[in-house]
């Protein structure tokens, strides 16, 4: 039983890493859309978009996104599920 305990905090724990992650990719994509709206310039290195107004936006809506998940799973590990 310990085992199957350990591996749900590993996919836990990986989950976490990977929203981690994204959160990190949504304030880089905030970080060079702002650069280049400061500079009248358009987005070299985005994902989808080379208008750094969509940039902007999408990495606003990633950033919700993913700090959402992240507190959600805190607030289930904080609360305790019920098959403990």
């Amino acid at each position: 039983m310990d085992r199957i305990a350990n591996i749900k905090k590993i996919k836990w724990l990986c989950t976490l890493i990977v929203l981690v992650i994204l959160e990190v990719c949504a304030l880089w994509c905030i970080d060079i859309s702002v650069s280049a709206m400061l500079n009248n310039n358009i987005v070299t290195n985005g994902f989808v978009s080379h208008n750094p107004v969509i940039t902007y936006h999408l990495g606003l809506l990633l950033s919700f996104v993913a700090l959402m998940l992240i507190c959600f799973i805190c607030v289930y590990h904080i609360m305790g599920d019920s098959k403990r």
